[in-house]
């Protein structure tokens, strides 16, 4: 985590925000500006610190106070998809003083800054940036699905190109049926609130097209694709229950790494990885967080 970190200011002239109908979190104009102008400070935000203040001018991203409880309470009332996007957050000691969330009902982005009443609150400059951009990754992919396709197509491409080939050991022409699977990524899972075992069955479907690409006996690689559509399907459930069995499923997790540095030249260490078989966005925001990912971001906010 960055070291330098940034004074906010101390939780008054609150006004509520609405949140999930009846719930509200609390905002104020120097929380605002404070947040503004320490992303202002960043490597990450500088450069598009004009597109990020007019979203917060528009209420779009909205910085709000954490309060004790909070998290949990908006985590569980999320709808499940935004609840699987956020999940790794929520199970991560990084984010106790820091948590973001893209809300799909509302099409706003909240960022919750933990703050004590009488040492005022502090947050790491790096992860809020690198939250915001994540965030804003995701509700890009949301508003606005044809753009951020047309935008980012040619890096998921290479993603999950490389991805399938180190799962599935794939050799010849596949880009058909690879870009089938981004297609069902983002048309159904990306752009949905919840997912159901039909779409599974259609995701294990397209899966099985791999086959005479691959170089696996046959029984290893129904196996593969059997292991691969269980952990997704616990990741779905329950994100807790998948982190204390994802060991089982390695062999299907760590090429989502290794794709990472191949594409963007590298990979966020503490990135649960798992979200970018079912939203095409995780794979853009995570490489926003790659070293600058000056590129990433600037189209992103553009």
């Amino acid at each position: 985590m960055d070291k330098v970190l940034e004074l906010f200011a101390p939780p008054v002239g609150l006004h509520p925000i609405p949140v999930f109908g009846n719930m509200k979190l609390y905002t104020s104009e120097s929380l605002r500006k404070k947040y503004l102008k320490a992303m202002s400070k960043t490597e990450k935000l500088k450069p598009v610190i004009g597109h990020v203040s007019k979203l917060v001018n528009d209420n779009i991203i909205i910085p709000a106070f954490m309060t004790k409880g909070i998290v949990r309470t908006l985590f569980y009332r999320m709808f499940p998809i935004d609840r699987a996007r956020t999940a790794d957050q929520y199970f991560r000691k990084e984010f106790k003083n820091v948590y973001g969330f893209y809300d799909s009902g509302s099409k706003k982005i909240y960022l919750l800054i933990s703050n004590n009443i009488n040492i005022f609150g502090m947050s790491s400059n790096k992860l809020l940036a690198n939250l915001t951009v994540h965030e804003s990754a995701h509700m890009y992919a949301a508003n606005k699905p044809g753009k951020f396709i047309s935008k980012f197509r040619s890096d998921l491409f290479d993603y999950y190109n490389y991805y399938f080939t180190e799962l599935l050991d794939l050799r010849g022409n596949y880009s058909k049926e690879l870009l089938t699977i981004v297609e069902l990524l983002f048309n159904r899972f990306e752009k949905s609130k919840d997912i159901s075992n039909k779409d599974l069955v259609r995701y294990h479907t397209l899966l099985m097209k791999f086959k005479p690409f691959s170089q696996l006996h046959d029984d290893e690689f129904d196996r593969k694709i059997r292991d691969y559509i269980v952990a997704v399907k616990l990741f779905v459930k329950s994100t807790s229950a998948f982190i204390r069995n994802m060991n089982r499923y390695m062999e299907i997790l760590l090429p989502l790494e290794h794709a990472y540095k191949k594409t963007f030249g590298g990979n966020d260490a503490g990135n649960l990885v798992i979200q970018e078989l079912l939203f095409p966005s995780e794979v853009i925001a995570v490489a926003s967080e790659i070293g600058n990912g000056s590129s990433i971001v600037r189209k992103i906010f553009s």
